[in-house]
């Protein structure tokens, strides 16, 4: 992210009249698709699963500790 922040910051102490363009780029193209990614990482997990007879299905997004005796 550094080397975005640095590029930015010098496309704008370059020239000035970059700002309205950058404003516009972000705006127009860096927002709707960061909204995009965030969307999809939302739903980033789905599970199914069958079991049938004495079948098991453990499933997790995450951590699972499972103890049986």
């Amino acid at each position: 992210m550094e080397a975005w922040q640095h590029r930015f910051h010098q496309l704008q102490t370059d020239d000035r009249r970059n700002d309205e363009l950058l404003r516009q780029l972000v705006d127009e193209v860096m927002v709707p698709a960061l909204a995009a990614v965030t969307a999809t990482e939302r739903n980033a997990v789905k599970m199914t699963a069958k079991s049938s007879g004495h079948g098991r299905v453990y499933q997790s997004g995450r951590d699972q500790t499972i103890n049986e005796g």
